[in-house]
């Protein structure tokens, strides 16, 4: 996206290391919570909640 000439607000390296931090976290959410059954696209949908809505306000 950047060689395209896309402009970022933030260093992309610290967008990187945020998104790869949250994957991480849920990875190990995941693995503790195992006996829960939560599918593949379950943790899909809590990722983009988690990234994509302000569940701060709730």
């Amino acid at each position: 996206m950047k060689r395209r000439g896309k402009q970022f607000s933030l260093p992309i390296e610290l967008v990187a290391e945020f998104h790869s931090g949250v994957i991480r976290l849920l990875v190990m959410w995941w693995i503790q919570h195992f006996e829960e059954n939560v599918t593949a696209e379950q943790m899909d949908e809590y990722y983009y909640l988690l990234v994509n809505e302000n569940i701060m306000s709730e």
